[in-house]
């Protein structure tokens, strides 16, 4: 996939990432423009791609983990 290729919603919210980025640098110069730029463009296709949703199945028992569950232990 390529950035032109993601929905209109998705890349303004590229845009505004990069601006937000850009506007927080002291001195931007082309080169770190340009390697931001990139960085935002991969990070926002590659968040169009990702699909972390678990599989389940109705009725196999599985559980859905809540964010952090991870880090629980038993006692």
């Amino acid at each position: 996939m390529k950035f032109e290729e993601l929905p209109g919603e998705t890349k303004s919210h590229a845009r505004a990432a990069l601006a937000q980025l850009l506007a927080g640098q002291t001195e931007v110069s082309e080169s770190m423009c340009e390697i931001l730029g990139r960085s935002v463009a991969a990070a926002f296709v590659e968040m169009e791609r990702f699909d972390g949703a678990p599989v389940v199945k109705i009725g196999d028992g599985s559980v859905i983990p809540e964010p952090g569950d991870q880090y629980l232990r038993p006692d």
